[in-house]
């Protein structure tokens, strides 16, 4: 089968690698379509905090089950299954190591309940994401309903936002699907920060009071001007900058918290505080961690009432075999949602 692999840093290939064999508890799945995000540039580039090239890519994926272990139960064939891998992380197919491992023709998802249920060892944490979506689910929204369930879960471990000012730092998909989620959960006012004005002007349609450009010395002066002196509340942080996360503690009201969700691993940034200083002795610094799982029914019931739109961020839709392509829009233009359709016949939306 055809995989999307990155060979070393700034090398990516289409190559043949072995079809996945299922487990007991296990399913292969047809997939169906993935999205690109900031992970798979990182993973490109060879910024990624792991380095276990050569690797297949790809975390964002659909797939649909096709063929069913002896043990599985809860599975069956037909289902459009979230997250599937043809290897997982820390595992390998023939020579090729998973740097998450979507973009294959062919993958794999793991029947976590019988697993559970059958006392079959621990769970692969990378499992516990790989969640069934219904039947009429489109699967070119796979990568935008996985980003919008990250965002929602991630903001909300910073506190209820509603009726409190909120700063959203960047402007690409994941940046975007944090506007709709204060929004959704019901925030007095939501800026955006962000460098591109096509990107700005997407993040004003989904619903950002003020979505602006300035220079890290300056935010500080302009948040203040824009929530007249009372500084913000809550601020996340979704492009990785250094720079401009050293600088948001001083944009914050009293009790205000900055919440990082962009930064890599990789990245080390300074913050000062204290006597004298433009910033409040009262505030805190919390490093989130998406529950996608656990907040996986929710996510689909907004999507089926019309409250979260996903295609309201999906600008382009491109083939398996362009990919190439659909990562350069991704990296250089002013695109929103890319995903990859891997069926044939789909043209650039």
């Amino acid at each position: 089968m055809k995989a999307v692999v990155v060979s070393q840093p700034s090398r990516v290939d289409l190559r043949d690698v072995p079809m996945p064999d299922p487990g007991p508890h296990q399913v292969r799945v047809r997939t169906l379509a993935g999205g690109l995000c900031g992970t798979d540039r990182h993973i490109v580039e060879g910024t990624f905090y792991r380095s276990d090239y050569p690797a297949i890519l790809g975390h964002e994926s659909i797939g649909e089950v096709v063929e069913a272990g002896d043990r599985v139960r809860h599975l069956k064939p037909g289902d459009l299954v979230l997250r599937t891998a043809a290897a997982r992380p820390g595992e390998r197919i023939g020579d090729v190591a998973s740097m998450l491992g979507g973009f294959a023709e062919w993958g794999l998802a793991t029947d976590v309940r019988a697993q559970e249920e059958d006392g079959a060892g621990p769970i692969a944490p990378y499992d516990r994401l790989q969640k069934v979506v219904p039947a009429d689910f489109d699967p070119v929204d796979a990568g935008a309903f996985i980003v919008f369930k990250e965002t929602l879960s991630a903001l909300r471990q910073l506190g209820d936002v509603r009726g409190r000012r909120v700063l959203v730092v960047g402007t690409g998909p994941a940046g975007l699907a944090f506007v709709q989620a204060a929004r959704l959960d019901g925030a007095a006012q939501v800026l955006v920060l962000g460098r591109r004005e096509a990107r700005l002007a997407r993040a004003r349609t989904l619903g950002a009071d003020e979505a602006f450009v300035a220079p890290a010395d300056r935010l500080a002066d302009r948040v203040r001007e824009l929530t007249d002196g009372q500084g913000l509340d809550v601020v996340i942080e979704a492009a990785g900058t250094v720079n401009v996360l050293e600088a948001l503690p001083g944009c914050l009201a009293r009790n205000g918290v900055v919440g990082v969700y962009g930064v890599s691993a990789a990245q080390s940034a300074t913050f000062n505080w204290g006597w004298g200083l433009a910033v409040p002795r009262s505030w805190s610094l919390r490093f989130v961690e998406p529950d996608e799982a656990g907040i996986h029914d929710e996510a689909l019931d907004l999507v089926s009432t019309g409250r979260q739109q996903l295609k309201s961020t999906l600008t382009h839709v491109l083939p398996f075999a362009e990919f190439a392509h659909a990562y350069d829009i991704m990296v250089d233009d002013d695109a929103g949602k890319v995903a990859i359709d891997f069926r044939d016949g789909v043209a650039e939306r």
